[in-house]
């Protein structure tokens, strides 16, 4: 009991310490020279790379590409499951709010040159949406992981994700940076409204099922996108396919069925 407190309270600092280092980049990011002169070194560091692999960076911040991921990690960790659909609940709540109370303008309606790959957006840049699914995620894990070394790299993708949302042309450091904090904070929301909960195999084949349902509805209601590298589209439906493959064998073993094989 005195080690898992002990473990709680450093895993307490350790996110203290991350939304500190965050508050400040985004304090620096409020000067405008700063944020213009952060955007176009980023911006410019992106033409030196392949854009589909840009692309491909910046996708696993989509809601759909990344639901995927989050439920193979579920199915390995159900007991994170409520508080994950609840961070998601905080954050479809919160990123459009401010966004529609900003209205602020995308790069490409102040900047006359810059480097854009995908979709040009014009409106609603503050905060940046993937940025925000991206760290909800990664501190959703850093809360609850004892290993410095996930820790570290789940906030390093999630930074990279955030980081490439420059590189394609969608926003500003600034609102990379302030989606970094609202899905922390939203992930910290969960973690305090939300318990670690243990279903039933039933219940937990059943959540799965729905939620790779709603995220294969909302990729097959986007339809096809035309700026989409077709790297990406491939990614992205192999993660699909891991998810539900990963599903099967869970199902599998929760009805005792074996390879007949064997």
């Amino acid at each position: 009991m005195r080690y898992k407190a002990q473990s709680r309270q450093l895993t307490g600092y350790g996110f203290q310490i991350l939304l500190l280092a965050l508050f400040v980049v985004h304090i620096l990011t409020l000067n405008d020279a700063t944020n213009l002169s952060l955007f176009n070194l980023i911006n410019g560091i992106g033409t030196q790379l392949p854009a589909w692999l840009v692309s491909a960076i910046t996708d696993l911040g989509n809601g759909t590409t990344l639901g995927a991921i989050v439920l193979c990690y579920l199915i390995k960790r159900p007991e994170l499951t409520l508080r994950v659909v609840v961070a998601a609940i905080l954050s479809l709540l919160m990123v459009p709010l401010i966004k529609d109370y900003f209205a602020s303008p995308r790069p490409a309606v102040i900047l006359e040159y810059l480097n854009i790959i995908g979709e040009t957006r014009h409106v609603n840049s503050f905060p940046s949406g993937h940025t925000a699914t991206a760290f909800l995620f990664a501190v959703t894990v850093f809360l609850v992981s004892k290993c410095n070394k996930i820790k570290l790299g789940l906030i390093s993708v999630a930074a990279l994700i955030g980081v490439s949302r420059i590189m394609v042309g969608a926003h500003w450091p600034a609102d990379v940076v302030m989606g970094a904090i609202v899905g922390a904070l939203c992930a910290y929301g969960a973690l305090l409204l939300t318990p670690l909960v243990r279903f039933s195999d039933k219940y937990r084949l059943f959540s799965y099922l729905a939620l790779l349902a709603v995220l294969l509805l909302c990729e097959l209601d986007k339809g096809i996108d035309a700026d989409a590298f077709w790297q990406v589209i491939m990614f992205r439906w192999i993660w699909f396919s891991v998810c539900t493959g990963l599903i099967w064998q869970f199902w599998k073993r929760s009805h005792g069925v074996t390879n007949l094989a064997c």
